[in-house]
């Protein structure tokens, strides 16, 4: 299903995996918006559509998890990519809150570019199922 101008937002406070998973995505030909935490990710959703969501689990000011549960109440069929690893979200229990808060799917870091093009394609086949 890869990019064919699907529309994603990626939400992370690291600028260097933002970078990389919104390189990732354009390169299979999604169009990328990305924002550096939950408040940017939340005027971005309010502006306009997307057809996913990839948003780190832990960042400062709006969480991840607060940003799902936010999703979910406002744009409740957009599926969402959580993403997480390392200090405190090392423990799989946060990404399993994730799923419980709404997520589609979950990502452990480190991930492969195959791995998150995987993902995406996964959550959007359900999605047009």
């Amino acid at each position: 299903m890869q990019g064919k101008e699907l529309r994603v937002l990626v939400v992370d406070d690291e600028p260097d995996v933002l970078s990389l998973v919104a390189r990732t995505l354009e390169g299979v030909g999604y169009d990328v918006t990305t924002a550096k935490d939950g408040y940017v990710a939340v005027r971005e959703l309010r502006d306009r559509q997307f057809d996913v969501v990839v948003t780190d689990i832990v960042m400062p000011k709006m969480d991840g998890l607060e940003l799902i549960v936010q999703l979910r109440k406002t744009k409740a069929g957009v599926p969402i990519v959580a993403l997480s690893g390392g200090g405190v979200a090392k423990n799989m229990d946060v990404l399993r809150y994730a799923e419980t808060f709404g997520a589609s799917a979950i990502l452990e870091k480190p991930f492969s570019p195959a791995q998150l093009i995987e993902t995406l394609d996964r959550v959007l086949s359900r999605r047009d199922e």
